[in-house]
């Protein structure tokens, strides 16, 4: 007999009994796609199946009938019973598959160790994690005066509950994606925003140089930087512009040189600025 949890215990299942070489039907959930197969074990409290396409699943503690069945639940019996030699035929899909995977698995390690070895031999003057604990920030600050030589940056690392984050600040020289090109290389992974979750990814990178959860990149401007790109889109837009005071204080949003037929404001000085600093 079958058994499941119920609210005083192990009770048991209200279906029919269950054999080896059951069929049955698994819907599947978000992750892991549906299929149908047989049960390969029984035992006192829960069955084992094998699904058409290899998968191997322990621990089924519920196998109602497919009119008994219910939403929510993910295995559930349909007609017929496997023979023996179709037993032997699942039985042989899963242990083809589990070698795939361990083959695969095996393959990936050496591949991660092979991507470590290159990378150690390509950055010697670079620290590596296991020595230092703030090895990102300060391996980050050695790529970027290399690829940047002459620009001063802020590199600060900063630690609390939630987790950690690297704050890097420049004024004027490279353009915010050329330094976010090195900076998120120290990513610990990225948030994602369908699942409203954080997904770690360890890569041969940061498993040698160091991580920190979030990297934040932002480059600030000099008032010559600024006047030099307001006085390219006076000449642009034939307008007379907003001064770098009235820009920074941010009372250029209330004007515009450009508009629709209807006279509608769009763009405002501030965002064509904004735009103009962030491509030169």
């Amino acid at each position: 007999m079958l058994y499941k949890l119920g609210s005083g215990g192990m009770v048991p299942v209200k279906s029919p009994s269950c054999q080896i070489g059951q069929r049955i039907r698994y819907t599947g959930d978000m992750a892991n796609q549906g299929d149908d197969g047989i049960v390969i074990k029984v035992a006192d409290t829960y069955v084992s199946v094998i699904l058409d396409d290899g998968r191997f699943i322990a621990g089924v503690h519920e196998l109602p009938s497919e009119s008994d069945w219910q939403r929510g639940q993910r295995f559930h019996m349909i007609d017929g019973i496997a023979s023996s030699d179709e037993v032997a035929d699942y039985l042989a899909r899963s242990e083809v598959l589990k070698a795939q995977h361990n083959a695969k698995k095996a393959e990936d390690s050496d591949a991660f160790t092979n991507a470590c070895a290159e990378l150690k031999a390509k950055y010697p003057q670079l620290i590596l994690c296991k020595d230092d604990h703030n090895a990102a920030a300060k391996n980050m600050r050695k790529l970027l005066k290399a690829s940047f030589p002459g620009i001063k940056f802020s590199v600060k690392t900063s630690r609390y509950a939630g987790g950690s984050s690297i704050d890097v600040r420049w004024t004027d020289g490279p353009l915010g994606s050329d330094v976010e090109e090195i900076a998120n290389r120290f990513a610990g992974g990225s948030f994602d925003g369908m699942q409203d979750l954080y997904e770690y990814s360890r890569t041969p990178w940061t498993t040698l140089f160091g991580d920190e959860k979030y990297i934040f990149c932002r480059r600030d401007h000099s008032t010559a930087c600024i006047q030099e790109a307001i006085d390219a889109l006076a000449i642009e837009y034939n307008a007379e512009p907003p001064t770098v005071e009235q820009f920074n204080n941010g009372d250029a949003y209330n004007t515009t040189p450009i508009g629709n037929a209807q006279g509608v404001q769009h763009w405002s000085w501030q965002q064509i600025i904004n735009r103009k600093l962030a491509e030169s």
